[in-house]
């Protein structure tokens, strides 16, 4: 879809929608108060630019028109500017990706730590710089925070059905479409599983299938929290000191099993210690919920919009006390006399303020989002609206594109940020494809169309019929060629049976 926005401030439309069609146009006017409708309903029906109006609904108190015409989307779009219309194409801006950012960020400083660790040097009793041995800890911990950094910028925050925005919004859609069903018709309950039916039999998801999916559902928990969880186990406890602190926990004696356990470098322990206070505390983050039916407390907002982020800058803090020991370490590479070139261990400094800066990063990033099945809302609403009688379809179709439009604005995922245009257009072209209903008025001849604009033909003693149950021919070829129906194969089928005789 096309979508252009009007720059002319002093001009009632606001902006300007084409659906991709093959001939001809069929366009979406949005104005910006309803006042103006009259006077760009007037000039869309005139002979000069002979646009039909379909249906008329709003989003938001924005009135929208849907209307096709013989004219190419070209020739539309000179008539607008004639008419003092200054149309510049709307750029879809994706949210910034915070979580990348803070990935890559940690995937460098980790890299400079992990390098710098094989190659820290020190003084001897005699003067002289030999190798150090690596330090096991930020090893451990730098390893660990590397596949961190994967699920960051692979999956980013956590993606959740919102399955309780999902049966509000199909509450809505049966309050709206109940009442204009065909006598005899009821709405679908709004636990049915309409896109489900479209599908067909599903094979079961493999291993590799269901563990992707659970990244999704969980890329933080397991990712940013437990994985860097883990790592900073390593760093306020390292490894190497796992087996000595068993042989005094097995003594019962706690204190000096804590003490053998433990980073005996105080500023590292620490900071090990802050890590793990953080990510404790980000494990009781939740993504919000506002649709759903239970009461909605204070601690709930505070697990919801703060306590993700507070947590991460405790990490920060955490990260940055880390800069003591980086700060006097030293590197060094043996060169051809034995001895060593000595430098001051910038890879550390670098990598331990890139990593405590991620944190910072992490503070504008969201824990998680709840999405909206969008086919099922589809499905949900088609299916409805093919009960209804079919006059009454093309304003239903625009009120309910309207309703989904409204709402799915509302969401945070920039993939689900539907126009009001490519909703009316893809759930125009599901009703023909999956029960064979179309707006017939798209499929009336030019001289038809314009014999209505002009009031010179014989429609305009009778009122138009706008849809139909129609197999023979496919008006909706003019927006969006549907894919074949399970019956057009089956017809074409016994159509190649008959000619051999079958």
């Amino acid at each position: 879809m096309a979508v252009y926005n009007n720059t002319n401030t002093a001009s009632p439309l606001t902006s300007v929608e084409f659906a991709p069609v093959s001939d001809g146009n069929f366009t979406f006017f949005t104005l910006n108060k309803p006042e103006s409708t009259d006077a760009i309903r007037q000039w869309l029906t005139s002979p000069d630019v002979g646009q039909e109006i379909v249906a008329e609904t709003s989003v938001n108190g924005k009135p929208i028109l849907v209307t096709h015409g013989d004219k190419t989307k070209d020739e539309m779009m000179k008539a607008l500017e004639a008419h003092g219309e200054k149309l510049q194409l709307h750029i879809h801006k994706k949210p910034f990706n915070f979580w990348a950012l803070r990935g890559s960020m940690s995937v460098i400083a980790h890299t400079l730590t992990i390098i710098a660790s094989f190659i820290q040097v020190k003084k001897n009793s005699a003067g002289h710089y030999v190798k150090r041995d690596v330090h096991v800890d930020t090893l451990a911990f730098s390893i660990l925070n590397q596949l961190a950094n994967v699920t960051n910028i692979v999956y980013g925050g956590q993606q959740t059905d919102d399955t309780n925005r999902l049966n509000v919004l199909k509450d809505q859609l049966n309050d709206e479409l109940g009442p204009h069903l065909r006598k005899g018709e009821n709405v679908f309950d709004v636990d049915d599983r309409r896109s489900d039916l479209r599908k067909g039999p599903q094979a079961p998801l493999s291993p590799l299938e269901q563990a992707n999916q659970m990244m999704k559902e969980n890329s933080v928990r397991i990712g940013e929290i437990a994985l860097r969880y883990l790592g900073s186990m390593f760093l306020a406890f390292p490894v190497n000191h796992i087996k000595p602190g068993l042989a005094k926990l097995r003594t019962g004696n706690l204190v000096a099993a804590y003490k053998a356990f433990r980073n005996p470098d105080h500023i590292i322990r620490w900071a090990g210690m802050g890590y793990l206070t953080g990510k404790t505390l980000a494990l009781f983050a939740k993504v919000p919920d506002p649709y759903s039916d239970k009461p909605h407390t204070a601690l709930d907002t505070f697990r919801e919009k703060y306590l993700f982020k507070y947590a991460g800058l405790i990490e920060a803090a955490s990260g940055y006390t880390t800069m003591g020991r980086r700060w006097n370490g030293t590197i060094g590479i043996k060169n051809k006399t034995g001895s060593y070139s000595v430098m001051p261990d910038w890879p550390q400094r670098i990598g331990g303020f890139l990593f405590g800066s991620g944190y910072v990063v992490r503070y504008f990033a969201k824990f998680g989002q709840r999405n909206l099945d969008m086919e099922e809302v589809y499905a949900h609403a088609e299916d409805t609206m093919a009960k209804t009688p079919p006059e009454k379809l093309p304003q239903l179709l625009a009120n309910t594109a309207a309703t989904i439009a409204a709402d799915t604005k509302l969401n945070p995922a920039g993939t689900q940020n539907a126009s009001f245009g490519e909703i009316f257009t893809k759930m125009m072209s599901d009703l023909y494809r999956y029960h064979h209903i179309a707006l017939d008025n798209l499929g009336t001849e030019p001289e038809e169309r314009m014999a209505k604009i002009t009031e010179t033909g014989p429609e305009q003693a009778t009122p138009t019929k706008y849809a139909s149950v129609r197999g023979a021919r496919n008006p909706m070829d003019r927006v969006a060629k549907p894919a074949a129906s399970r019956a057009d194969s089956v017809s074409k089928t016994d159509e190649k049976h008959l000619s051999l005789g079958v």
